[in-house]
C-alpha cells in the first residue's frame, strides 16, 4: 500500500493530466461525431429542398412537359432553351449532390441508379447529358454513365 502512495504522490499529477488527455479526447471526437451528423442531416434537407424546388417550377411551366415525355416530336419542335436549362440544372443539382456525397456530407440514397437512369433514358435528357458532359469532372460523368448503365457502385 505504501508502494501505491508513494507511486501516486510522485505520479498523480502526470495521470491526472494523461487523464484529461484522454477525456478531452474523447470529447472532442464525440463533438465531431455529432457535428458530422448535424450537418448531414442539414445538408440532406437542403438538396431535399432544392430538388423539391426544381420539380415545382417543372409543375408551374407546362413548356418543360417535355422533358419527361418518353416520345417527344424532337423534329417538328426542337429541344428549347427552358427545357435545356430545366435539364441543366437537374444536372448541376445531381453534381452537387454527387460531390457532397461523394465526401461525406451527405448519405448516398437507395434508388438513386434507378432514377438517374430513368431520367436520362428520356430522350430530352439524354441529348442534353450528351451534349453537356463535357463540362464535368470525369468522375462525375463516369458516375451518371454507371448509373445509367445501372452498373452504380456506391460514391
Amino acid at each position: 500500500m505504501q508502494a501505491i502512495t508513494n507511486w501516486l504522490f510522485q505520479n498523480g499529477f502526470e495521470l491526472i493530466s494523461a487523464l484529461g488527455i484522454v477525456a478531452s479526447l474523447l470529447f472532442t471526437a464525440l463533438s465531431f461525431r455529432e457535428s458530422t451528423q448535424s450537418r448531414n442531416l442539414g445538408n440532406l434537407l437542403e438538396f431535399t429542398t432544392r430538388h423539391q424546388a426544381i420539380w415545382s417550377e417543372w409543375e408551374r411551366r407546362p413548356e418543360l412537359r417535355r422533358v419527361l415525355d418518353k416520345a417527344p416530336d424532337l423534329k417538328t419542335t426542337p429541344i428549347n432553351s427552358a427545357e435545356s436549362q430545366f435539364v441543366v440544372r437537374l444536372i448541376l443539382h445531381l453534381h452537387s449532390w454527387y460531390h457532397a456525397s461523394k465526401d461525406g456530407e451527405v448519405s448516398d440514397f437507395r434508388g438513386v441508379q434507378s432514377d438517374i437512369a430513368g431520367f436520362f433514358e428520356l430522350p430530352i435528357p439524354a441529348i442534353i447529358w450528351e451534349e453537356k458532359q463535357v463540362f464535368y469532372d470525369a468522375g462525375f460523368v463516369d458516375y451518371v454513365e454507371a448509373a445509367k448503365d445501372r452498373t452504380l457502385p456506391p460514391v
